[in-house]
């Protein structure tokens, strides 16, 4: 969450403006995005792996922990990258599920500072697992594939990049809060994506600290909103239903 300073002869003025209109109401749809939620400022995040009973994750909730401040920023994650760590699995850190509805996209954002590790930041979409009975609260361990594998991911050329970012394979923090964001899925999916959109019941934020160098990657303030708009999903299809004439031969 950022903050700064407010004269007290503005703070009702304030308030008036920051009450959210019913068309701004609830336009984040992911749950405790700024870390700031009063029980447990780090509900909703999975960053505890043992349960894939990977070796290479089994660490990880030791390196991930909650700032009150950092910055301007109040309410912080932070993922400390390690020699053990920056060239391997790297740091994770996932949001909670978010309801996906095929086939319209959705804009991520990520706020985000770095001291000397990159990162990389993508949208992630899965399914429940065969069997399960859905409910309104999904865990990550109640979904299908198995991390770290996903049903779709964001590769290069489509993370949520920082300003000033031109390594299409990392997202690349900045040494101060920078804005990052990329729209979920792409504008025109291929096939195959098409075909496992249309699987999918959730998409979650993913963030993994990993490459540059060791040090703490600081995030906050992360969105998920649902756009007024759909992936054109009919333009590979419509591609595909139109061959090349042939020419005939005289």
């Amino acid at each position: 969450m950022r903050f700064s300073a407010i004269p007290l002869w503005g703070l009702v003025f304030f308030c008036f403006l920051a009450m959210p209109s019913p068309s701004q109401a609830g336009s984040n749809l992911l749950f405790n995005g700024s870390f700031d939620y009063t029980n447990n400022p780090m509900a909703g995040w999975q960053y505890d792996f043992t349960w894939l009973g990977n070796g290479l994750f089994i660490g990880n909730s030791s390196y991930v922990s909650w700032l009150e401040k950092e910055g301007t920023h109040k309410g912080v994650a932070k993922l400390s990258v390690t020699d053990a760590t920056i060239l391997h699995q790297g740091v994770w850190l996932d949001s909670k599920l978010v309801p996906y509805e095929y086939p319209y996209q959705y804009k991520i954002t990520v706020w985000a500072r770095t001291t000397g590790p990159d990162a990389r930041i993508f949208t992630c979409a899965v399914m429940w697992q065969s069997g399960r009975t859905p409910h309104p609260d999904p865990d990550l361990s109640e979904t299908a594939p198995k991390p770290p594998n996903r049903l779709i991911q964001q590769g290069s050329g489509h993370l949520v990049y920082f300003t000033g970012g031109n390594n299409r394979d990392m997202s690349g923090p900045k040494s101060t809060w920078t804005k990052g964001e990329t729209i979920f899925p792409d504008d025109v999916p291929s096939a195959e994506e098409i075909k496992r959109l249309k699987r999918a019941d959730f998409i979650f934020v993913h963030i993994c600290g990993l490459m540059g160098s060791t040090g703490d990657l600081f995030i906050d303030d992360v969105s998920i909103e649902k756009l007024n708009q759909k992936a054109k999903v009919d333009a590979p299809a419509k591609a595909a239903a139109k061959p090349t004439p042939k020419k005939l031969s005289k």
